[in-house]
């Protein structure tokens, strides 16, 4: 990106090819172009191709020199090798505890990179697609992935056409998937074009994007659950079940509700199919990820469960035999009445549709948008309110029958 024409297509012919289109997408990262520009982990776009252009200049005539420059001010975590694996010491426990602790700020300042395999089971594997979910902070343009076979092959990405949408009339819907994939694969080419046919150095324009473009060409919007593509899928479902549920037994209860969050979070992905080798894994992702839901109001909650969670929860216990994680039992205290009674005024009065207009926003209709700000108000206003408790289920199920 900060060589004329020529040398580029010297360099990268084409940016077709797997591998190479993904490592278009991560050159315009560190050049502070696209979704990464503005976090706070990393320089601000100007800043970074400021100083990358100077080194670069500097190094005009030594082009291994400033690709040792560079490749210093880039950092590579590796999931399972740069953290402590099993048998831990003491140290070793500690740190793992402060990478667990600070697993998802960690993946968000990153560009991260699934590598993957045609029909593998990555999207069923709990910690690969919780990584994937918490890095993309809600969208799909923000995650790489790279067909390692493709790669290994040296083939170009893939962009066939994707089979069509369920819950829709077949010509219906065979119109709208050609017509979105037909778009979407003209704005691919063009964006590779674009790197083939500019004169100067793209860094003195804006580089072509062609990783939209072809995340949209795998997009889900349509898809079917077995046909989609995407990793976040079944973490997606997992979160909204989890909102779903605490928002029947918690915001809509005039009742004091009773809450097993580990026991909730194992239930959800186990019914979803989502695995991990651990009990204790499933119950520290389905933690992590609830406090990166869409509802702000339940994060605290999960906050302080996962606090909890790593400090009741050790290395040593699991190596043992003893993969059980010590339950944690919360009260959920109702809403104020006046509050409650205001969930009845949207209709249908359902816990999933009120997920829908927390999490996404609420409809065109003027008194149900009222409706919903006064409710979102009134959460942020006086926040939830759970109590954990030190005592067994029966006696705690018993104080919640008595209250």
């Amino acid at each position: 990106m900060l060589v004329p024409r020529l040398e580029r297509l010297h360099l990268v012919p084409s940016l077709a090819e797997e591998g190479t289109l993904q490592a278009e997408e991560v050159a315009r990262r560190i050049l502070g172009f696209g979704p990464f520009s503005d976090e706070p982990a990393c320089l601000k776009g100007q800043d970074a191709r400021r100083m990358i252009s100077e080194r670069f200049a500097f190094y005009e005539k030594d082009r291994p020199a400033f690709r040792d420059w560079l490749s210093g001010k880039i950092g590579v975590w590796l999931d399972y090798i740069c953290m402590p694996q099993r048998p831990l010491s003491l140290e070793d426990e500690r740190e793992f505890q402060r990478s667990l602790a600070a697993l998802d700020s960690l993946v968000q300042s990153s560009t991260l990179v699934a590598l993957r395999d045609s029909g593998d089971d990555y999207p069923v594997r709990g910690w690969c697609a919780s990584e994937f979910f918490l890095a993309s902070a809600h969208s799909f343009a923000r995650n790489l992935f790279i067909d390692t076979g493709r790669l290994e092959r040296a083939e170009e990405v893939a962009v066939a056409q994707a089979p069509a949408p369920s819950g829709m009339g077949i010509a219906d819907a065979a119109k709208i998937m050609i017509d979105s994939y037909e778009h979407d694969l003209a704005a691919f080419r063009e964006a590779s074009d674009r790197w083939s046919s500019f004169e100067g150095p793209l860094i003195a324009s804006l580089p072509p994007d062609p990783w939209a473009a072809y995340r949209d060409l795998q997009g889900s919007s349509f898809f079917a659950a077995e046909f989609d593509p995407s990793p976040l899928r079944l973490v997606l479902e997992a979160i909204r079940n989890m909102e779903t549920m605490l928002i029947e037994k918690w915001l809509m209860s005039d009742k004091q509700g009773l809450f097993d969050p580990g026991k909730e979070t194992e239930s959800f992905f186990q019914r979803l199919g989502l695995r991990c080798a651990l009990r204790s894994d499933m119950i520290y992702l389905g933690f992590l990820l609830a406090c990166h839901g869409w509802i702000d109001a339940f994060k605290p909650l999960f906050r302080e469960c996962l606090r909890r969670y790593l400090e009741t929860t050790t290395g040593h216990q699991i190596e043992n035999g003893q993969d059980s994680t010590p339950s944690l039992n919360v009260i959920l205290k109702p809403l104020e009445q006046d509050v409650r009674s205001l969930f009845s005024e949207v209709k249908p009065s359902s816990a999933a549709t009120w997920w829908s207009r927390l999490s996404t926003g609420p409809s065109r209709d003027s008194h149900e948008r009222a409706v919903v700000e006064q409710v979102s108000a009134a959460l942020k206003e006086k926040p939830l309110e759970f109590t954990f408790m030190n005592i067994d289920d029966s006696q705690l199920a018993q104080s919640t029958k008595n209250a």
